[in-house]
Parts: C-alpha cells; sequence; structure tokens
C-alpha cells in the first residue's frame, strides 16, 4: 500500500468500494469542470442532479466489470481518525485480447435514460468523444496493457503529491498482472505532469470546438480547438 505525510495528515493508496461511486463522480467534476473546455458544451444546463445521477450510475456500472478497478487516496488525520477520500483512479486491465467485433463497432455515446432534454449534448459528445475512441482503439488494439482510464483529485487537496502515489500505484498494479505497457489520454495542460513519470505521446487528435458551438469559422476565441492526446509509458516488468 503506497503512502505518504504532510502537516499531520497522511495519505494512503486502497482499493475503493462500491459506495465510493458518488464520492468519485464529485471529485471528477470539481477536479475537471473548472479547467474543462468541453464540459458546458457537453452539459449545457451544468451539473444538474440527474447529469451527477448518470455519472454515479456509469462508474458503479464500470465497478462491477471484470478487469476494472478502482483505488483510491484516503487523508487520514491524527486529531479525528477520520478517513477522507481525495483522490482515485479507475484503470482497466487488458491481459487478455478482445474479440474482433469490439474494436470494428464505430462509438456511439448512448445517454441515460434517467436524463432529460436539454441535460446532455448528444451530437457534442460524439463528435468529440467518436474521434478519441477512434485514437484509443488504434493505439492498444491487439496489445496487453494497463490503462489509466480516470485520475482526479479533490481541488482542495492538489499539490500533495496524490498523483504521484496513483501513479505509482499504477505502476504496481500493472507489474502485478505481468503488464509493461500502461496507456491514458491527456489534456495539453495536463501533459507536464504525465511526462514526469516518462509518458510519451503516440498519437493525437484535436477537437473543434469554435465548430461545435454553432461559432463560424475564424471566429476569435480564447480556446477555439480542444487536444487529446494518447500517452504511452513503458515499463520493465
Amino acid at each position: 500500500m503506497a503512502s505518504s505525510q504532510s502537516e499531520n495528515v497522511s495519505f494512503h493508496v486502497v482499493p475503493a468500494t462500491e459506495a465510493d461511486m458518488e464520492t468519485a463522480a464529485r471529485l471528477v467534476h470539481e477536479a475537471i469542470s473548472p479547467t474543462s473546455p468541453i464540459d458546458s458544451l457537453l452539459h449545457p444546463l451544468g451539473m444538474t442532479d440527474g447529469v451527477f445521477a448518470a455519472a454515479v450510475a456509469g462508474k458503479t456500472q464500470q465497478f462491477r466489470t471484470d478487469g476494472t478497478i478502482y483505488r483510491k487516496v484516503v487523508a487520514s488525520r491524527d486529531s479525528s481518525g477520520d478517513d477522507e477520500m481525495v483522490a482515485f483512479t479507475r484503470l482497466y486491465i487488458r491481459a487478455v485480447e478482445r474479440n474482433e467485433s469490439e474494436w470494428n463497432t464505430p462509438f456511439t455515446f448512448t445517454p441515460d435514460e434517467g436524463l432529460e432534454p436539454g441535460e446532455l449534448n448528444v451530437e457534442a459528445a460524439n463528435a468529440i468523444f467518436g474521434p478519441i475512441d477512434a485514437m484509443k482503439k488504434k493505439a492498444i488494439r491487439g496489445s496487453r496493457h494497463l490503462y489509466i482510464s480516470l485520475f482526479a483529485a479533490s481541488p482542495d487537496w492538489q499539490g500533495k503529491g496524490l498523483g504521484r502515489l496513483l501513479m505509482e500505484d499504477a505502476f504496481s498494479t500493472a507489474k502485478a498482472h505481468g503488464l509493461d505497457t500502461i496507456y491514458l489520454i491527456s489534456t495539453e495542460s495536463a501533459r507536464p505532469f504525465y511526462a514526469k513519470f516518462d509518458y510519451e505521446m503516440v498519437d493525437t487528435v484535436t477537437i473543434d470546438l469554435v465548430k461545435l458551438r454553432g461559432g463560424s469559422e475564424g471566429e476569435k476565441t480564447d480556446k477555439p480547438t480542444h487536444a487529446s492526446m494518447m500517452l504511452l509509458r513503458k515499463t520493465p516488468v
């Protein structure tokens, strides 16, 4: 179990439970939404109750799927003895080759049935995640690997080394499963963090945010595009 300590608070990486999925969904929203240029496109009405419930349901479904591992960082305070979940990650273990139909099936985003009209922009979701899914399949097809699907820490606890703890735990998990290849999708702003752990870019896809917002070609904006990058790390087993 990886651990560290800072200012009378100790941090430990432990297995997450199904009961943690609501906190995990909240952490993703708090960590990603403030800086994500695509979140407002996907959820025009913001983090409604329906959107949040769908996020929890999706994470719960994945938790129950074979080959999926959720790990969390808990903060333990010496004074209270209470543990607080402050970061988490979702790992996919791909140690067995998938059937051919999975690789050839085009990505289609299916919204949760509980969402109300306007809570999710399905057209934008397909335009964003379709090319990302194609890039991912191109890179990982036919390989045995660990894939880091989600990686988030509470903004209140960032800068405490939580990302390093989770990344080192991912390395240990890959080694335990006999895997020497780790993949993940990174944004442009997060790439310097992953570069510290020797991840290299193998591919990238750029999304035209102006077009998705319904703007005209050449429109001036501070965030005209969003780049998603496929990163790879090779490590000895």
